[in-house]
């Protein structure tokens, strides 16, 4: 068994990550959140190409709460608690959107997935 991270940059003032490919046989997925000061949420986004049309994850993640103005979408509660997040099975082409606009400097993010 290996192990494959994948860095998920949010370049400075934005909302949405650059894409990102798990690779093929990518079962076990956790996103690696740093600690970060603003308290935003973040969603997972997810395509069937690395081009194509990345639309929420609806599937419940854990540690998550839905939001009040869209309750079918799950989202992690807080950013400001560093650690592993464990996501969904079957994802592959994946995006980061955060609730609020990344400060001057670039954020990166780190899938870590178990390649079997």
């Amino acid at each position: 068994m290996d192990f494959r991270v994948i860095n998920a940059t949010l370049p400075s003032n934005t909302t949405l990550g650059t894409a990102c490919d798990l690779g093929a046989g990518a079962k076990t997925v956790y996103l690696q959140l740093g600690t970060m000061a603003t308290g935003a949420q973040i969603r997972i986004l997810a395509a069937e190409a690395l081009g194509g049309t990345y639309l929420p994850v609806h599937r419940p993640l854990i540690n998550v709460t839905a939001t009040s103005a869209i309750p079918e979408f799950y989202q992690f509660v807080t950013a400001t608690s560093a650690g592993m997040h464990p996501l969904p099975e079957g994802l592959r082409f994946v995006k980061i959107q955060i609730s609020t606009l990344v400060s001057d400097t670039t954020c990166t993010m780190r899938f870590i997935s178990k390649i079997y």
